[in-house]
């Protein structure tokens, strides 16, 4: 998203340079860390003017920065947890507390209170 914000535009397909995926495990954490560090540095350069520049989304709507911030990477990345979350599950894993304690965390709280008296 911050790619699109200062190009200005979002296209399908259209990415920063370098964000090719990894091939090998070890170039998955430095690979996020220096992907992660140029989104900042972008969303950086947006000035409190940039935030009710319109443009226009994937499908052609004029978006304000701000609502695109908000609702397209916001509400896009709870979203994907939530997948996660039930990955995760599916999977026989436990997920992580994200928003306050998972389901395990919290069943653990309540056996410690009940342990108390």
């Amino acid at each position: 998203m911050s790619h699109g914000i200062t190009e200005n535009s979002f296209q399908l397909g259209s990415k920063p340079p370098g964000l090719e995926r990894p091939r090998q495990i070890a170039e998955l954490a430095p690979g996020y860390e220096r992907v992660h560090k140029e989104s900042v540095a972008r969303l950086k350069k947006i000035s409190d003017a940039d935030l009710d520049r319109t443009i226009p989304f994937f499908d052609g709507r004029p978006l304000p920065v701000r609502q695109i911030m908000w609702s397209a990477t916001l509400h896009h990345l709870i979203h994907h947890r939530g997948q996660l979350m039930l990955m995760s599950r599916l999977a026989g894993g436990t997920p992580p507390g994200m928003y306050g304690p998972n389901r395990e965390e919290f069943l653990k709280m309540a056996e410690a209170m009940k342990a108390r008296g």
